[in-house]
């Protein structure tokens, strides 16, 4: 089987981690943060409103008429139709942080990553900007994304991004050791919910990364639920995944 790299488009780009390769069907893991290190996402209304703009672009596309007007104008609505990204887009994880975010997508289509990103950064930028009554960048320079090279990486991945929240703290009182573990299931800016069925978003493409989870189980001899993957940490220990995080 060849390796997707195989199947890219390449674009020459000289800084390391910058989108340089564009492949149909390419998993990538993206990750961008504040300038300076800043908090870009402040109080629960900058968190919903990067998921709302994801929605925009990426949820299946609906003429929706405001039931005060008889509709809006064609080029209005032929304008939002040609900016949505359904169906050449497909999120497999997401995480949003107070001073970063991460996200795991499917490109369908040759451009689909440089389209989404440019309209997610631009629009949230604006928002910020307006909203805390600055100027100027926000995040730092372009986004970085890497691409994966095997199915078997991107669900791995998708673990560490599920994780990304869940600080532990170990406290030692002489030979007894406690820990204290925040569950991701209860942090609500990222997609882990939308994979244990609390949270139901038509661009979050959990099918292809339980599909795939269940190849990868069958390797090790064993079943089992993306749950017990992402939260035991005993059985199911990410490998080796330095050069793909990008932080």
């Amino acid at each position: 089987m060849r390796n997707r790299s195989d199947l890219c488009y390449k674009w020459v780009m000289p800084v390391k981690f910058k989108l340089k390769e564009y492949c149909e069907g390419g998993v990538y893991h993206i990750y961008n943060r504040g300038i300076d290190g800043r908090e870009v996402f402040v109080t629960g209304e900058d968190y919903e409103m990067w998921i709302n703009l994801m929605q925009r672009y990426l949820g299946e596309w609906q003429e929706k008429q405001d039931p005060r007007f008889k509709g809006e104008r064609p080029y209005i609505l032929r304008h939002k139709k040609e900016m949505n990204l359904s169906g050449q887009v497909r999120v497999l994880a997401y995480c949003l942080m107070p001073d970063h975010f991460h996200l795991v997508i499917r490109q369908e289509v040759k451009n689909g990553i440089t389209q989404l990103m440019r309209r997610l950064m631009t629009n949230y930028v604006m928002y910020f900007n307006r909203k805390y009554k600055r100027s100027g960048m926000l995040f730092e320079n372009v986004y970085r994304a890497v691409l994966l090279p095997d199915d078997d990486l991107a669900v791995w991945m998708t673990k560490y991004v599920h994780t990304n929240p869940a600080v532990k703290t170990v406290k030692r009182f002489g030979l007894v050791e406690t820990s204290n573990a925040f569950s991701p299931e209860y942090y609500l800016y990222s997609s882990y919910q939308n994979f244990l069925g609390e949270r139901h978003n038509d661009w979050v493409d959990s099918e292809w990364v339980g599909e795939r989870l269940k190849k990868l189980a069958m390797k090790f001899g064993q079943e089992v639920g993306y749950r017990e993957f992402v939260e035991d940490n005993q059985n199911w220990k990410m490998p080796e995944m330095r050069k793909y995080l990008l932080e």
